[in-house]
């Protein structure tokens, strides 16, 4: 049977939760944005907007906060500001 898009989405945010959660022993503490979770070695997300729909999902959860603000460092961003996350 073949997946809604939906369910694709919701299974990928769910993944990458799991794997941002069993990263907290090297990141907690640090500041970071959706940038690197571009960069971080976990299969791509099937469409660009899931990577707000993660950091939404992970906010709602109470497991990130807020951290500031930086300039985006990928190009399609066009050096935007973006939101700095920390793990709780």
């Amino acid at each position: 049977m073949k997946k809604d898009l939906t369910e694709i989405k919701s299974q990928w945010i769910d993944e990458a939760i799991e794997w941002i959660v069993s990263m907290k022993h090297n990141i907690r503490g640090q500041i970071w944005s959706t940038d690197a979770v571009h960069c971080w070695a976990m299969k791509d997300a099937p469409s660009p907007n899931h990577y707000g729909a993660l950091i939404a999902r992970m906010k709602k959860l109470g497991l990130i906060e807020e951290a500031g603000y930086k300039r985006s460092t990928r190009p399609s961003a066009n050096g935007r500001r973006i939101l700095m996350w920390r793990l709780k």
